[in-house]
């Protein structure tokens, strides 16, 4: 089990919490650990010790990892630091799921709104890969 933070901005203000994650991958992730917001805060001022950091759009999807997906996230971070932007969406069922578009159509084998479906239905659907 691996720790993750998620970050939410809300009203303008950061919120950040870990979150256990199982990942898939037996290489090592590039991770940030953060223990507190002064750090978080510490993190994006530049100094010539920093690290570089990519935003990754979507999670950095490319051939074979489809957007907003742990597969495609796990991918980015074997390669460098990132911030993932990310989307969440209401299911029909009060449940939080990620998804970057209001409907299903672009990304999934779904179509219409992503809130229009319970967390079962929405579960049976496979994610479109732009290969």
């Amino acid at each position: 089990m691996n720790k993750i933070i998620i970050g939410i901005l809300l009203s303008g203000i950061l919120f950040c919490m870990p979150i256990d994650a199982q990942t898939s991958s037996k290489e090592p992730l590039n991770r940030i650990h953060v223990s507190n917001p002064q750090e978080l805060r510490d993190l994006f001022i530049y100094s010539n010790d920093t690290k570089p950091i990519i935003s990754a759009h979507r999670g950095g999807a490319g051939v074979g990892y489809p957007e907003n997906s742990i597969a495609t996230f796990e991918n980015t971070l074997r390669y460098t630091y990132s911030m993932l932007e990310i989307d969440l969406r209401y299911t029909k069922d009060g449940h939080i799921v990620l998804h970057h578009d209001r409907t299903l159509d672009r990304t999934t084998t779904g179509s219409g709104l992503v809130k229009d479906f319970s967390l079962s239905d929405l579960k049976k659907l496979h994610l479109l890969d732009k290969a």
